[in-house]
This record gives structure tokens, C-alpha cells and sequence, in this order.
């Protein structure tokens, strides 16, 4: 069904199964009684699943009927020291005025009005303070009710002040270096229109717009940031916003790469990242087979045991945030596929929150992959490649300080400070050099 401000404009529209969730079907409605003004439209699904993709609206024919249209008027500006003015609601359509009954109400403001007669279209109200005001005027007749609301402004001074407020970012968001900031704000202007939006990271601007919806794309560096909006009007007043403060945080990944299962099988492998972003951390797994294809991906852990639907931004790559991590916390987890034909478990991966792994590729031949985490590391760190390797590690001045032929090393006796660790590959001697960072 298909309601119009509560009151059903059509019913029992039915549409057959498709089959499945991405096969869409197209469904005609015709001769919907929709009237002036500004309402609102539901969708009514009285059984049965569904997508709705989207909505199209084309105009056929006026009304072979006068509706009944509740028309308040424009909004009203009163200057101090003036504490009365009139509403008019004569412009209303009101095809039976006999049997029609009109009533004004009081939606909120600074004081109490007194009305001179609610029930008159036309009325004068009293005692108005400086301040917003909202008045709704509601017509009935028969089972019908429609309404309609205007505004007063009681200011001081011929222009009222614009108002600005900050949409996006939320106070408290955290990003991670890279990350594009889309700063938006709402604004608006009672009696006039808004000339521009400044935006601003304390005291040093950061860009402007003219034009709805104002927004700013920017680009911080890491660190710590308070941002609001300022508007101007059409005669010159301006207002700020309240401040919205974020975070930029070094971006803290690491990517593995393998084939390994806990259950099916890969004929490629898969990717799965993760990226601590403040106390969150976000998982990104992608599959690299060619040979399957299907959806969704959950995301697992053991102890306690969860499953988390993972987000499908197409592919074949999944995404799930999950939050109340500390920073330093060891955690698992694993993916699993689901494809047609089956699904495939990859292996349980450890990732400290708030730390990186490495991954670099041989400068001449960029088929040696290895993958060095977590760096920077407290004492204990891991090598891993596809190849077999062996590490040795030298401090800055060049003298090599540790060999190793275990995957997983031990570093902790050793001071803090940069050192590099050379990576071998065992068959033909090739190497890489990557910087270790010991904290």
C-alpha cells in the first residue's frame, strides 16, 4: 500500500518474486491523488520480502476534484519592540467551508501566545518574545485532516542572523593518515539567503562554498583537530557553528597473503588486511580465485567464539569494522568464503592493534614477497614469505648484529633504536633490506 501522510492512496499492489535479491522488476501505479505542499509518502508492505531500488513519479492529469489544502502563509519576521502579529491561513483550499473546522496551535516558542481566535483563518496572536516560534494550522473535514505550519522570528534589527550547523564529520571521529575528510554543513537563512560557508580548522580557513550543500574536501595530516562552519547572509550577518573535533592517527595496517585453509580449498589465495583505526580495527579480505565466484564473507573468532557478516564492496573484497580493542591487544581472526559450490576457511591470523607490518618487493624482480610484522616491535617479530628465507639484522653503523633461520625471531635482548633486516632468499641469494624499528 501506499500512504500520503498516514492516509492510504493505494492498495494492494503486488509484485511477483524475482527469483533473487539482484533481479529487479519494474511496477506501475497509476492514478495517485497526490496534492500540493510537502508530505510525507510510505511505503506499506503488508507481506512479503523485498528490495526497493528506487521511485519515479511522473505527472498524468490534475485532480478531477477540489482537495482540501491547508496553506499558512509565508513566514513572518516581527521587530522588536513589536510583540504581536497576524496569521493568515485565508489561502487555503477548502472545497466545503461549512462543514470544514480550522484550528491554529502553538508548536513551540519562547513564551505562550495568546491567540485571538484559534479557529478563525485569519488571527491575531499576542505576547511574542524575542525568539523562533512554530505555528500549525490543521483543517478537517469529514475523515480528512491536513496540515500545514509556518514560522515566526521575533528579532531584533530588520535582519535575523543565519544559522550554520556542522553535518559530517561527527564530534569525536577518527581517521588515518590518507584518509580524505568530507567536511558538509546545513545552513539557512530566514529572511534572507546564505551568501557562502566558510570552513575552518581553528583559526586557519580551509576553503569555502557558495552553493548547497556546502561542503569542503580536505586532506590532514596526523594530529588532532577542531573544525567548525561560518555563514553569511544575503545583508551580511554571519554565525558559526559549534566546533567538531577529530582525529588523525598514523595509518597502522598489516596485509597478509595466502593460500592456507581451515576448511576448502583456494586455488589462488586470498588478502586479508587489517588496519587499527583508534580503538576500531578494519578488516578487508579479498579472494584472489579466478575459479569462484558468489557472496557474502563472515569474519570469525574463537574465544569467544563470533561470526560478523562482512560488507560487500564488490570483486570479490569484503569489509567489517569492529571496535573496543585496546592498543597493544594480540587478536585473531579468520574468513570465511562462501562461493558457489562450498566455502573456504582461511587460517587464523594474529594482529597486534595499533601496530604495521611490512611488506616490500625485490627492487629488480618484484616477485619476492615478504612480509615482516609487527614493526615497530617490542622484542618479538615475524618473517614470512613464500620463498625460503633466512634474516640477518644490522644496526645503523652497519655491523650485523643477529642470523636468523626461524620465521619467528626474538629481538627483545637488543636495544631500541632503527636497524635494517636482510632478507635472503636461499635458493639464489637474491635479498631485500627492510627497516625494523625497535621500540
Amino acid at each position: 500500500n501506499l500512504e500520503l501522510d498516514g492516509q492510504q492512496v493505494a492498495s494492494n499492489i503486488t509484485v511477483s518474486s524475482t527469483g533473487k535479491w539482484d533481479a529487479w522488476a519494474t511496477k506501475s501505479v497509476n492514478g495517485i491523488p497526490l496534492i500540493q505542499g510537502e508530505h510525507v509518502l510510505r511505503v506499506d508492505v503488508a507481506q512479503g520480502g523485498f528490495n526497493l531500488g528506487d521511485m519515479v513519479f511522473t505527472r498524468t492529469s490534475g485532480l478531477d476534484y477540489t482537495p482540501l489544502i491547508a496553506e499558512a502563509g509565508g513566514n513572518i519576521t516581527v521587530v522588536i519592540p513589536a510583540t504581536t502579529t497576524t496569521l493568515d491561513g485565508t489561502q487555503s483550499s477548502i472545497p466545503d467551508v461549512d462543514s470544514t473546522i480550522s484550528e491554529w496551535t502553538q508548536i513551540f516558542g519562547p513564551s505562550t501566545v495568546i491567540f485571538a481566535d484559534s479557529q478563525s483563518l485569519a488571527t491575531t496572536v499576542s505576547n511574542l518574545e524575542s525568539g523562533i516560534y512554530k505555528f500549525e494550522l490543521s483543517l478537517t473535514a469529514s475523515n480528512t485532516t491536513v496540515k500545514d505550519a509556518v514560522y515566526v522570528n521575533v528579532q531584533n534589527g530588520s535582519n535575523g542572523l543565519p544559522s550554520v550547523s556542522i553535518t559530517s564529520p561527527d564530534d569525536g571521529d577518527v581517521f588515518v593518515s590518507g584518509d580524505t575528510v568530507e567536511i558538509t554543513a546545513s545552513a539557512s537563512d530566514f529572511d534572507g539567503t546564505i551568501a557562502k560557508v566558510e570552513f575552518y580548522n581553528d583559526a586557519t580557513k580551509l576553503g569555502e562554498d557558495t552553493t548547497q550543500p556546502y561542503a569542503f574536501s580536505w586532506s590532514p595530516e596526523v594530529g588532532a583537530y577542531n573544525i567548525f562552519a561560518k555563514t553569511t547572509d544575503n545583508d551580511g550577518g554571519t554565525a558559526t557553528s559549534s566546533p567538531v573535533s577529530i582525529t588523525v592517527n598514523q595509518r597502522y595496517h598489516c596485509t597478509f597473503t595466502s593460500s592456507e585453509s581451515r576448511e576448502g580449498q583456494f586455488s589462488k589465495g586470498y588478502n586479508l588486511t587489517f588496519e587499527t583505526i583508534g580503538t576500531s580495527v578494519k578488516f578487508t579480505a579479498k579472494l584472489l580465485d579466478d575459479d569462484k565466484s558468489g557472496a557474502p564473507a563472515y569474519l570469525q573468532r574463537d574465544n569467544p567464539f563470533g561470526e560478523y557478516g562482512m560488507d560487500n564492496l564488490g570483486n570479490k573484497t569484503f569489509s567489517k569494522t569492529l571496535s573496543g580493542f585496546a592498543i597493544g591487544e594480540v587478536i585473531t581472526f579468520r574468513v570465511k568464503f562462501s562461493f558457489t559450490g562450498g566455502i573456504g576457511l582461511t587460517k587464523n591470523f594474529d594482529y597486534e592493534v595499533g601496530s604495521s607490518c611490512v611488506l616490500s618487493f625485490d627492487e629488480i624482480r618484484p616477485d619476492f614477497a615478504v612480509t615482516m610484522y609487527p614493526n615497530p616491535t617490542s622484542g618479538k617479530f615475524s618473517v614470512t614469505s613464500d620463498e625460503e628465507v633466512y634474516v640477518e639484522i644490522y644496526d645503523v653503523s652497519g655491523k650485523k648484529v643477529m642470523t636468523s633461520f626461524d620465521e619467528n625471531i626474538d629481538f627483545s635482548s637488543h636495544q631500541s633504536g632503527v636497524y635494517f633486516a636482510k632478507v635472503i632468499r636461499v635458493s639464489n641469494a637474491k635479498y631485500q633490506i627492510l627497516k625494523l624499528i625497535k621500540k
